[in-house]
């Protein structure tokens, strides 16, 4: 079912994930674990905040939406420049594919980002900068781990002495530099002791 775009048109900074789910109907996705926080639909995309909100939001053409803050989609290069002239030009990777990406302070939590492709308007974002997102767990993670054992707690050891039974600068325990070489090129130990 394809996403209504009025309804999806209001999203910005601090919306509810409530009223996202609302706006999207049957298309809502819950976000995978992995996802950090990130959903994307057709041209729309959103970054939900660790607390349930919105704090991120991207329009891609040809999604058509109402003016936001002045600029709307198609919008020519030029008449965004004259409308945000202090707009900072932003360092991207999609500037290989022929991107310009520019940013706009608009207050201290809201920025505006614009993406410009053949001198026209081609994505708009809002962003909140103080938003904090969910992290992506560890990959490796096994929750049934929740003690440990066999740790011993030592104190420091000074470098200049060798610890009891312990490797040392590389060598085992009981073998000096002089039975187990050290290169002086590429400051690791010869393959094999010599005895």
């Amino acid at each position: 079912m394809p996403i209504d775009n009025a309804r999806l048109a209001p999203m910005q900074p601090g919306v509810s994930v409530e009223e996202l789910k609302a706006a999207l109907g049957t298309s809502w996705q819950e976000p995978g674990i992995q996802a950090k926080g990130y959903l994307h639909i057709e041209e729309f995309g959103t970054r939900i905040t660790a607390d349930g909100r919105l704090g991120e939001v991207h329009f891609r053409a040809p999604f058509e939406l109402p003016p936001i803050h002045g600029v709307r989609m198609g919008m020519p290069a030029e008449e965004l420049h004259r409308l945000y002239p202090v707009a900072e030009r932003i360092s991207d990777e999609r500037e290989k594919y022929g991107w310009t990406m520019v940013k706009m302070n608009l207050s201290d939590t809201l920025m505006l980002g614009v993406g410009i492709r053949e001198d026209v308007v081609r994505i708009i974002s809002l962003t909140d900068p103080t938003a904090v997102y969910p992290e992506r767990p560890y990959k490796y993670a096994d929750p049934n781990l929740t003690e440990a054992y066999d740790l011993t707690m030592t104190d420091p050891v000074d470098l200049a002495r060798r610890p009891e039974s312990g490797w040392c600068y590389g060598r085992p325990p009981g073998i000096d530099a002089r039975r187990w070489p050290v290169s002086t090129t590429t400051v690791c130990r010869f393959a094999t002791p010599s005895l």
